[in-house]
């Protein structure tokens, strides 16, 4: 994907520091959906797009939201307006060759695949964004103006580091913005721009949500916080000692150990999508069959939108979460786990290297995600 750049100087010199163009960064970008597909998927309420359409000369536009009529693009003008939809390899799985393509930065971070079609002049006008975008080039070409970050110049970027870009883009090239950074692209001609976005959690986005998930865990206490055995003196008075109590209460439920953090940051971190609810089938198949269906070739992936991570414990082994959910297993199962994580796909060969317990338990995990349908046969998908 970055040509002869490499993951390692990409991440070093301009991941989060400065704008990067790759010319050819992929010479044939899969293009799974056409223009008429791409309008179908902003006719569905489930699936978040929008339109931007005006007049770009006089940058005048008006943004549509979308659900739109199936008889919406029928009506649409030669030149300037773009359509984006948000989310497609949520919807459309085959994307995920898109996301494996940018698997040399950490899974937690993958937000999401969106895919613009822009007729000429078709813009979204000027923006900035707080994640690091991939903008790919798929077909036709595209004009940029892009502008750094005063802060940007270091690194690679170094003393040849501009304030403004202009540049364009064709068939296969990759523009790479960090946060933060201004971009205003127009479609030269008609062509379709994949939009690759990353991102971490704000620091009140983390203590929004883990202070929600810690009063959920403290509604059952009824535990009084404050004692107090003589009558108020002063009713209005707002006494030292309950002041204390108090304060003691607060700094012990906002003191967590690393521990729990670790654990609590790797089941957000994890959460899939809220639109993604899944409910467990009756029909999984059993572990015996599991066993059978490996032993005879057959390959197990894990759904696209599956999120996984692992981490380390304590006492040094490995424990691997699955949307949001811990799933044990014992030490002699810990080099398969991380090689499933990071493969997301599973073999016969796999199962071998695990002693007889860590075997029993991953054919347990197995099972479970074929019970949650975050895992699936691959020749039943193919099939």
């Amino acid at each position: 994907m970055l040509s002869t750049l490499g993951g390692d100087t990409f991440v070093h010199d301009y991941w989060q520091q400065c704008p990067l163009v790759v010319t050819g960064a992929w010479r044939s970008p899969p293009q799974f959906l056409g223009a008429d597909e791409l309008a179908g998927l902003a006719t569905d309420p489930a699936i978040a797009s929008r339109i931007v359409m005006g007049d770009t000369e006089a940058e005048d536009w008006m943004i549509i939201e979308g659900p739109v009529t199936e008889t919406f693009f029928s009506d649409t003008p030669e030149t300037d307006w773009q359509l984006t939809v948000h989310g497609v390899d949520r919807h459309v799985p085959v994307y995920a060759a898109v996301r494996e393509a940018f698997r040399f930065l950490p899974d937690w971070r993958f937000d999401a695949v969106a895919i613009s079609y822009c007729v000429p002049g078709g813009t979204t006008g000027h923006n900035e964004d707080d994640a690091d975008l991939f903008f790919l080039q798929v077909s036709g070409d595209t004009d940029w103006s892009i502008h750094e970050p005063v802060e940007s110049a270091a690194g690679a970027c170094g003393q040849s580091a501009r304030q403004a870009w202009n540049l364009r883009t064709g068939p296969g090239d990759l523009v790479y913005l960090p946060p933060y950074t201004g971009y205003y692209g127009v479609a030269r001609t008609e062509g379709v721009t994949y939009c690759i976005r990353f991102r971490a959690p704000t620091p009140a986005e983390l203590l929004r949500t883990w202070a929600q998930d810690r009063a959920q865990q403290l509604e059952h206490h009824a535990d009084e916080i404050v004692n107090s055995q003589a009558p108020a003196a002063n009713p209005a008075a707002l006494p030292e000692a309950t002041r204390a109590q108090l304060r003691a209460a607060l700094r012990a439920y906002l003191d967590p150990s690393d521990r729990e953090l670790d654990e609590w940051l790797a089941r957000y971190l994890t959460r899939p999508d809220e639109t993604l609810d899944a409910e467990p089938t009756d029909s999984a198949p059993t572990s015996m069959a599991i066993r059978e269906a490996l032993a005879a070739g057959r390959e197990l992936v894990v759904d696209p939108m599956a999120r996984l991570a692992w981490l380390t414990t304590a006492d040094n082994g490995v424990l691997l979460y699955v949307n949001g959910y811990p799933q044990p297993a014992p030490s002699s199962a810990q080099g398969v786990l991380v090689g499933f994580a990071q493969a997301r796909r599973f073999t016969g060969a796999d199962l071998a290297t695990a002693d007889d317990a860590g075997a029993g338990a991953v054919v347990e995990l197995l099972a479970t995600g074929l019970r949650w349908g975050w895992l699936a046969f691959h020749d039943e998908l193919v099939g």
